[in-house]
């Protein structure tokens, strides 16, 4: 059983990018692959919807307080 990714877990490996320019069949991405793509595997790509996505957001004056109790013995 496959434990995640596409075609029944045969695509598991994916870095999500932006599309800057197209010039014929070459493109231009936003920041460079994490990983060689074997091509004897038959890397393809896949268009997420842009609406999906969440750009420039990001949190401020952020505190995290970690509680902790104490256990009676």
């Amino acid at each position: 059983m496959p434990y995640c990714g596409y075609e029944d877990g045969d695509r598991t490996l994916g870095q999500i990018v932006e599309v800057e320019a197209v010039h014929g069949n070459q493109i231009t991405l936003n920041l460079p692959l994490h990983w060689t793509y074997d091509t004897d595997l038959d890397p393809w790509a896949y268009q997420v919807d842009a609406y999906a996505m969440i750009r420039n957001a990001g949190l401020e004056n952020l505190t995290l307080t970690r509680m902790t109790r104490m256990l009676s013995s």
